[in-house]
């Protein structure tokens, strides 16, 4: 890779949902998600970071792995666990694809959005203000 070349990430919104007590993120037959390499039965590892979460195709015997489920409808990304509680997920779910990974992030909150644009502009007015 060079300082030329450029990583398409294309993203994808959805809304967190509910199933046994816990929080269920999920997607179905999505194209980002096929392009990303994650097609019916592909296997894929987890890696639960403490801003998001990281999925990446794996061969099984490599690691601990899941499974792209094969359902009726397409290939189904399934994540329902307690670990899924030190994440807030109640403003929106945003996946990104790149090829072999998915990372999945919480969106930010309004009040979030508004701090880090006052941030931004702050740090410009300095950066103008000193030079």
């Amino acid at each position: 890779m060079n300082a030329y070349t450029q990583i398409a990430i294309k993203t994808k919104t959805t809304q967190v949902t509910a199933h046994r007590g816990n929080q269920r993120l999920w997607l179905q037959n999505v194209p980002e998600m096929l392009e990303s390499g994650f097609l019916p039965n592909s296997t894929y590892s987890t890696e639960y970071l403490a801003d998001s979460i990281v999925l990446r195709l794996a061969i099984a015997s490599e690691c601990k792995v899941r499974k792209v489920s094969a359902t009726a409808r397409g290939a189904t990304l399934d994540i329902n666990n307690n670990k899924l509680k030190a994440y807030d997920f109640s403003n929106g779910i945003r996946w990104s694809f790149q090829a072999g990974v998915i990372t999945i992030t919480p969106m930010p909150s309004h009040e979030q959005l508004t701090a880090n644009r006052v941030a931004i502009e702050n740090s410009l007015y300095n950066s103008i203000a000193g030079a």
